[in-house]
């Protein structure tokens, strides 16, 4: 709370700290996992190149988990910190406001809430009780609609190419617009001749090819609006402040053309506005974008909308294992993550462990380049969901290697068949690796 006279700025707010030297009660043998998503608004997203989200400590030498990690209000841009530094670990959890945020006198200004959890003596526990607590967040209002998998093009690519890309997909039945589909920025009106500028037309044919059609959206670029809610940038483009309430009125009702034409789910990019115009608003960027994601959301009128992908993945198994483990218990709760981006041209030949950790993915896969038809052909057997949950067990372990896989034969809720999986690099299994995390019986 600012109790002063004057505004203030403030750059960043940590709610945890721990001080050199304070944790030292974890052995020499503790790991280390990094959690790597980027939060827009509800909607995880998992990054390779992200900052952590949380951070799972495991000693193995009794056994105990310690985590923090942060649970996103869209407030700030937080991430978790934890390093070893002679025979102690330092670090915390910090909410980042960029740019600065303005306080005048009496107001108040929160960080995101920081989560921590200890537990023994089963590491994964951990794991189950971040995704129990993010069970809140805003979901499709009906999950079996949410596609397994699309096909996208790179920015700049036509619908031409997005058609073409689409072919030979047995198994993948959805396609992506990119950002570049519009043209002038905020027009609302395709970039012709490489798209239709009637966007309802691109809808109808992507759909023609595949059963849903999806669009790339940034809500916060518009052509016009009053000076109440708007703002224009030294580029001339013109923005809106999704933090005014005529502004977030104004932004559902364009939104709501965007559903009109037709398409079936929506991807809300990391809105481009820039940093002098987030000023001017006095809101940051974590916020700006959370709020577009939230405008998305009221319009769709109930339809999957998805934060869009950042970054790219090749035919390494261990990236698709971390995604993987970043992902899979929080599609268990009904946390849909935003998509994880397959980079085709990067992958000659793909093996049945990385097609394993594909598969346990828990996100949408987005699909670009042209891969070979071997690869095609084991990209799409990866993503047709099967009816499994996928937990790491080793989940303070980078990259885990050894996975509970819990199925329910026949859809039944009364019957599970529980298998342990294991990497090449995994430790040896034991029959606590069975358990369900609640002790139920299961068959093995």
């Amino acid at each position: 709370k600012n109790e002063g006279t004057t505004p203030v700025e403030i750059a960043k707010i940590s709610p945890i700290v721990i001080a050199p030297g304070s944790l030292k009660a974890l052995s020499a043998a503790t790991t280390a996992n990094h959690r790597r998503s980027v939060m827009q608004g509800p909607c995880p997203v998992y990054s390779a190149e992200a900052a952590p989200y949380a951070v799972f400590l495991h000693d193995p030498a009794v056994n105990e988990t310690l985590a923090f990690g942060s649970l996103s209000n869209g407030r700030a841009d937080t991430t978790v910190d934890l390093q070893p530094f002679s025979g102690a670990w330092q670090g915390g959890v910090t909410s980042a406001f960029d740019p600065p945020v303005r306080v005048e006198p009496g107001q108040t200004l929160q960080s995101d809430p920081a989560w921590i959890c200890y537990t023994m003596p089963v590491p994964a526990d951990v794991d189950l009780y971040y995704a129990q607590a993010h069970v809140n967040f805003p979901k499709p209002s009906n999950p079996k609609s949410v596609p397994a998998a699309w096909v996208t093009v790179k920015d700049g690519e036509s619908l031409a190419a997005l058609q073409s890309a689409c072919v030979g997909w047995s198994g993948i039945d959805a396609a992506l617009a990119p950002m570049t589909w519009e043209g002038r920025p905020g027009s609302l009106e395709g970039a012709a001749p490489d798209w239709p500028r009637d966007m309802k037309s691109a809808a109808a044919q992507l759909r023609q090819g595949s059963a849903a059609a999806g669009i790339t959206v940034d809500p916060l670029a518009v052509s016009e609006g009053k000076d109440a809610f708007t703002a224009k940038s030294d580029d001339g483009r013109t923005w809106l402040n999704p933090a005014s309430a005529e502004g977030m009125e104004f932004g559902v009702a364009r939104m709501k053309q965007v559903v009109g034409w037709g398409f079936d789910f929506y991807a809300v990019a990391a809105s481009r506005i820039p940093i002098e115009v987030l000023k001017h608003f006095n809101i940051t960027r974590a916020r700006a974008n959370a709020l577009a994601f939230d405008m998305v959301l009221k319009a769709a009128g109930g339809a999957p909308v998805f934060a869009a992908s950042r970054g790219a993945l090749g035919d390494k198994r261990d990236e698709w294992l971390e995604a993987a483990a970043a992902t899979a218990r929080l599609a268990e709760y009904g946390v849909v993550s935003g998509p994880v981006r397959f980079d085709a041209s990067r992958a000659t030949e793909i093996d049945d462990e990385t097609a394993l950790a594909i598969a346990f993915c828990g996100a949408p896969i987005e699909v670009f380049g042209k891969p070979s038809a071997s690869v095609r052909g084991v990209v799409a057997g990866a993503v047709s969901k099967n009816d499994f949950f996928a937990r790491p067990l080793d989940s303070a372990a980078p990259a885990p290697k050894l996975w509970q896989v819990e199925t329910t034969p026949g859809g039944s809720k009364e019957s599970l068949d529980i298998a342990v999986v294991s990497f090449k690099g995994a430790r040896a299994s034991t029959p606590d690796d069975l358990k369900t995390y609640s002790g139920t019986p299961a068959k093995t």
